[in-house]
């Protein structure tokens, strides 16, 4: 049964205090794992269609644990959300503790997918 997360419920620091937030890796936590990045970031210290761009890169990375990391296992992992601010540069990750699956032989209508295009930011050591 999916567990219903509210802002409050997914940590609540404040730029520019990190921020990490670490749920099961179910498809439901992945909208208030939107929110509370979306809500973290916000504020005139980051343009808005920057925040836009991040936050749907976050969501598609988040997505992603939950669709791919666990497929083949019998429990749920976790996802952790992680970003802060260092100097001028804002340092994303997502993570799971899950494992890189081994291609099947048959058709799924699902792979794993291809390399996302490049962001509209600076990836880390660029």
């Amino acid at each position: 049964m999916p567990i219903s997360l509210g802002a409050d419920d997914i940590g609540g620091a404040q730029w520019p205090l990190p921020l990490e937030v670490t749920t099961p890796a179910l498809s439901s936590h992945v909208p208030p794992l939107r929110r509370r990045f979306n809500q973290w970031l916000g504020g005139d210290h980051v343009d808005a269609d920057l925040v836009d761009d991040l936050t749907l890169a976050v969501s598609e990375a988040l997505e992603n644990c939950c669709d791919h990391a666990f497929v083949a296992e019998l429990v749920v992992g976790t996802m952790t959300l992680t970003a802060r601010a260092v100097d001028t540069r804002l340092i994303v990750d997502v993570a799971d503790d899950g494992l890189w699956q081994i291609p099947g032989t048959g058709p799924t209508g699902r792979g794993r997918g291809r390399a996302p295009p490049r962001p509209p930011f600076p990836r880390r050591g660029e």
